[in-house]
């Protein structure tokens, strides 16, 4: 069955899972996201970044960041470490930065994989933007949690 794609507000937030490797982590203290963590796996020909839509769910923030927590969890094959963590982004923030580096970026509800399914579309297919993925980490990033 096809789902409909539709465009997701620019006032709503993402959330992504951020393991420890794409995390920065000094001394054995998280410090921040590292950029690399929106490169598209070149290996595996991904042409977006997969995340989930925060107000899909009709809850308030907290109830609908632990929904999408558990979305997250349940699709997870590997074991979850206790210092990965959970991104939430602004959508019109991501969009803006693309757009000011001249990428059309969309922020897409996808609904294919579970029902808050969504995707970030339009960053280069070879990286090599690293500007917006620095730029994304501080901006576009509006609340960091732990995952589990």
């Amino acid at each position: 069955m096809k789902h409909k794609v539709t465009n997701i507000p620019d006032d709503n937030h993402i959330a992504r899972r951020c393991p420890r490797d794409k995390q920065l982590i000094v001394e054995g203290e998280f410090k921040g996201i590292n950029p690399s963590f929106f490169e598209l796996r070149l290996y595996k020909q991904e042409d977006y970044l997969s995340c989930n839509w925060l107000e899909f769910f009709t809850g308030n923030f907290q109830v609908n960041l632990k929904e999408v927590k558990e979305t997250i969890l349940s699709k997870l094959t590997k074991p979850v470490e206790k210092i990965d963590k959970v991104i939430v982004m602004n959508v019109g923030i991501i969009k803006k930065i693309g757009k000011a580096q001249g990428l059309s970026i969309r922020v897409l509800h996808e609904n294919k994989k579970d029902p808050s399914y969504s995707a970030i579309r339009g960053a280069p297919l070879d990286n090599s933007n690293r500007h917006v993925f620095e730029m994304w980490v501080r901006e576009a990033i509006t609340h960091i949690d732990v995952l589990k």
